[in-house]
């Protein structure tokens, strides 16, 4: 769901998700970070699939620095906050943020980059970024 140029993204702490004690393991938000991307894009009504079949590229990550702020733990509802912040020729920037309720639990910044099936750097096609700014950029 998108709200004033934000998308929410649920997510349940589950005990796949957590290391022995209890706590979400780190790596654990680099996919909550990605599903949460997914659906971002979705929402936008940008397909993965159909990126990949119809237009011959992918949306793949180049960078993500990421701050833990607080753990997350078993049973915990997080909400991952996405929003498209910079759009380049080849690559975009998402902010994304783990809440549990409001208690920030992780902050990411992800340089998402455009690339071709046989790997070579590619310009976001201006579908994409038209969709971008209309839905997602302040």
């Amino acid at each position: 769901m998108i709200q004033h140029n934000i998308h929410h993204f649920p997510i349940k702490i589950y005990v796949e998700d957590t290391d022995a004690a209890g706590m979400v393991y780190y790596a654990n938000y680099l996919k909550f970070a990605q599903r949460a991307r997914t659906e971002l894009f979705q929402d936008m009504g940008i397909d993965h699939a159909c990126l990949l079949k119809d237009h011959q590229i992918m949306v793949l990550v180049k960078h993500c620095t990421i701050n833990y702020c607080a753990p997350a733990h078993l049973g915990d509802k997080l909400v991952i906050e996405s929003q498209v912040k910079t759009i380049m020729g080849a690559s975009l920037t998402v902010q994304q943020t783990a809440w549990r309720e409001t208690d920030k639990i992780a902050e990411m910044k992800v340089k998402l980059a455009c690339v071709s099936v046989d790997g070579n750097i590619r310009r976001i096609p201006k579908f994409i970024i038209d969709i971008l700014n209309k839905t997602s950029l302040q």
